[in-house]
């Protein structure tokens, strides 16, 4: 039992509004799929690699530090746009810049090189989960026949108005990242904060069960001044006269 990992970069750098971590992407498959990534493969068009060298460095990192893709790079077509010959022919200029004409841009080569690595890794190594991050009807053709006839379970990443209807009834299962909570958990540098735990007051004994106050008794510092009492004065007694 493994993964099977294919990721079309447009088709994420269009359905993700900000940095996407595909290290966060590939822990979260490999722990809600319960099984392990076999081969991890990552298109891209890019008309200046140089430029795009150090996030292509970050990709090609095996795990627990990086993503551990295997790249393949090609290549991007302009072509400048012209009005049809019947509405005068003229380029097609930007109406806020005149000096600028529009033109056409096409990645060559990232769906053939898709479909053609997708089957390939499939008969090399076997494994039995497809996570297919893209959503182009063309690859309706070889998923049906991955899922119908190998018995292949197919998971889609990206958006449901970016992924083909050619593609949903194979799904077992849509991993939209445009919605909470995978819009937060792949973003880059996204770290989930713990719910707060809001701390509890103690809860103040029974009025009856506080001990009752002590008084406090106030000491009389004034000096008391207790008068003397007088000696009792004697009572004269009268004397007794002799009898002649």
């Amino acid at each position: 039992m493994s993964i099977g990992l294919f990721v079309d970069g447009s088709f994420i750098f269009k359905s993700y509004h900000g940095e996407f971590d595909y290290l966060k992407l590939r822990q979260f498959l490999e722990s809600d799929l319960g099984d392990t990534i076999d081969e991890a493969y990552f298109f891209n068009a890019d008309d200046d690699p140089p430029k795009a060298a150090k996030f292509n460095n970050y990709l090609t990192i095996p795990p627990p530090r990086g993503p551990g893709l295997r790249l393949k790079i090609y290549w991007l077509t302009r072509k400048k746009l012209y009005w049809p010959k019947n509405l005068g022919g003229f380029p097609v200029m930007n109406p806020k810049d005149p000096t600028i004409q529009f033109e056409l841009v096409q990645q060559k080569g990232v769906d053939v090189g898709l479909a053609f690595h997708l089957i390939r890794s499939f008969s090399k190594r076997h494994w039995t989960k497809l996570v297919l991050c893209a959503g182009d009807g063309d690859f309706h053709e070889p998923v049906q026949s991955l899922v119908e006839s190998e018995n292949v379970e197919l998971y889609l990443v990206g958006t449901m108005p970016g992924i083909s209807q050619e593609l949903r009834p194979y799904a077992k299962k849509i991993y939209e990242i445009d919605q909470e909570p995978l819009r937060s958990k792949f973003r880059r540098g996204f770290v989930p904060q713990p719910q707060a735990v809001l701390p509890v007051s103690p809860v103040a004994p029974a009025p009856e069960a506080l001990p009752p106050p002590e008084k406090s008794v106030a000491k009389d510092t004034t000096v008391k001044t207790v008068p003397k009492r007088s000696k009792p004065t004697k009572k004269a007694t009268p004397t007794k006269k002799a009898k002649k």
